[in-house]
């Protein structure tokens, strides 16, 4: 029951992480290009 639960909230924390750290090397490219 724990497992089947926790399972995929664990893929949605590593997809969210993954988003912002690409939001994130996106935005420092943007304002290193514009600097």
């Amino acid at each position: 029951y724990g497992l089947k639960y926790s399972q995929p909230v664990a893929v949605w924390l590593v997809s969210i992480c993954l988003v912002l750290f690409l939001i994130l090397r996106i935005l420092t490219l943007r304002k290193k290009r514009e600097a």
